[in-house]
């Protein structure tokens, strides 16, 4: 569905596909479709390869609030192209909740609590902390725009986010840890790509600069993380 995206219309209202609207909105539709048929082909593999696909599709979930919580017009004026895209969003909140129920229930993976709290953790722990903080600090004051509520999607995306630096730096085994952390950045890609090309025009939006400033050095801190705890694995 998302690969059909582009070549279809947009909105009811207009003649133009997604590709009318220009490479900004195609790149990131294909580039989305294409993480999320790479995690597919995975889960329909091996069962080494299940579990690389259940970890990409579980660190790819976490950005799910950010793509539902931000359309950019009302459902009314929606096309075949919006419809598809939500569509195949919704499909993907339901795999992740059965992918996640799966591994909960798997032997191979498991959270192994006795990381030590070294300096990596502490930075982790640091950074989404603050992030959290001050994009609730951010949205209560910006309460009264009648736009708040779009961007509560950054704020549960970030939120959600956490989630996934937190377990990959205890998950076992490591390929698992790896593929949370390489799906995130994907589908966390996708979504600074359409924030940046989006507000080229309206200016910097704060929320936005929080989300991706703050939270690339969480997951450089987790990747370092990550890499000490290998021997766990």
């Amino acid at each position: 569905m998302m690969a059909i995206n582009p070549f279809v219309h947009f909105s009811k209202f207009s003649e133009m596909t997604v590709i009318d609207l220009g490479s900004d909105v195609v790149f990131p539709a294909l580039a989305m479709a294409t993480l999320v048929g790479v995690t597919g082909i995975c889960l329909l593999s091996s069962r080494a390869g299940r579990l690389i696909g259940a970890g990409m599709l579980l660190g790819e979930g976490v950005t799910l609030p950010w793509f539902l919580c931000n359309q950019w017009q009302p459902w009314t004026a929606w096309g075949l192209a919006a419809w598809l895209w939500v569509t195949a969003l919704l499909v993907l909140v339901v795999s992740t909740g059965i992918t996640g129920l799966s591994v909960y229930r798997m032997r191979d993976v498991t959270l192994q609590f006795r990381l030590p709290l070294s300096m990596g953790s502490w930075i982790l722990l640091s950074f989404g902390v603050l992030t959290v903080l001050v994009l609730a600090i951010y949205e209560s004051s910006d309460a009264e725009d009648e736009f708040a509520r779009q961007s509560w999607g950054g704020t549960l995306f970030v939120i959600a986010a956490l989630v996934v630096p937190a377990c990959a730096a205890i998950a076992v085994p490591y390929r698992f840890r790896l593929a949370m952390v390489v799906g995130w950045c994907g589908a966390a890609g996708v979504v600074a790509y359409y924030t940046i090309h989006d507000d080229l025009d309206a200016g910097i939006d704060p929320t936005m600069v929080i989300v991706f400033a703050l939270t690339l050095p969480i997951m450089i801190a987790t990747t370092a993380v990550s890499g000490q705890a290998r021997s766990y694995a």
